[in-house]
């Protein structure tokens, strides 16, 4: 979850969504935990966000449905887990 929060703050400074390197750290580490718990809190608008960013967020729904059990999408049958 580190490496996620680290690189996507660090993109979010390097295309110049926000000024500080804390302030890229504080929104992007809101945004991991909670999407990687599937919680559907947010702070920001990820459509504002750089390409690399949604890529990311949409990576860990994944990580974080199949991870935990209450988010993640239910199926039926053979070869789920």
């Amino acid at each position: 979850m580190g490496f996620f929060t680290l690189t996507v703050s660090l993109n979010l400074l390097i295309q110049n969504t926000y000024p500080t390197l804390l302030l890229a750290l504080r929104h992007s580490l809101f945004s991991v935990v909670s999407i990687i718990t599937t919680t559907g809190f947010a702070t920001e608008d990820f459509e504002k966000w750089p390409t690399y960013g949604h890529y990311v967020l949409l990576f860990l729904m994944f990580v974080g449905a199949a991870r935990l059990n209450r988010g993640a999408l239910k199926c039926v049958g053979y070869g789920c887990s």
